[in-house]
């Protein structure tokens, strides 16, 4: 069945308009190859159902030369507490599943909190992965619901691929705060 492999929307088509265009988008662990499909149409006319069918269209899928992965799935960092010259950080390891594709893949990270810098923003070619390292410094604030996510972009016979990881959970929290012990106790000589 090509819904395995491909998601296409249905679509209606105006009783005015001659054509239309119908998206097809293929998943990422389709079936790579170049195979016969039909488009169907369904229309009624005078309570009759009319279905008719294309011709036969080539349709190929060819297969992405990347597949990216982020590892934790969630990431949790400390503020600094008031003029402490440590801050805290936290590693997200991007791994690449390479079909083909040796080149450099340089990575972008959306939903990241103000006040929180990433370092190491490529895979370098051949590399099976990245850290990234990500630091809260003393001008961000508590998050408890920050999602991430990481796009690889690279270019691989004359064509720009893009390949997001799946979501990052990111919690800043409000800096520990620091207890102080104190007694009163006054110790007697014996």
């Amino acid at each position: 069945m090509i819904t395995k492999s491909l998601d296409a929307k249905e679509l209606t088509v105006k009783s005015d308009a001659r054509t239309a265009q119908l998206k097809v988008t293929a998943k990422v662990d389709s079936e790579i190859g170049t195979r016969a499909v039909l488009v169907r149409g369904e229309a009624s006319e005078n309570g009759q159902t009319v279905v008719q069918f294309s011709q036969p269209i080539a349709l190929s899928v060819a297969q992405i030369p990347f597949v990216l992965s982020a590892e934790p799935a969630k990431l949790s960092l400390n503020l600094p507490s008031a003029g402490a010259t440590n801050f805290d950080e936290v590693a997200l390891k991007v791994k690449v599943d390479r079909r083909g594709f040796t080149g450099e893949i340089p990575l972008t990270i959306e939903g990241v909190p103000a006040g929180v810098t990433v370092t190491g923003t490529n895979i370098a070619a051949n590399a099976a992965d990245a850290a990234l390292t990500f630091v809260a410094s003393d001008t961000a604030k508590p998050v408890t619901n920050a999602t991430l996510t990481v796009q690889g972009a690279a270019m691989f016979n004359d064509r720009l691929y893009r390949h997001k990881t799946g979501a990052v959970k990111l919690i800043v929290s409000a800096p520990a705060s620091i207890e102080v012990a104190a007694t009163n106790a006054v110790s007697v000589p014996k």
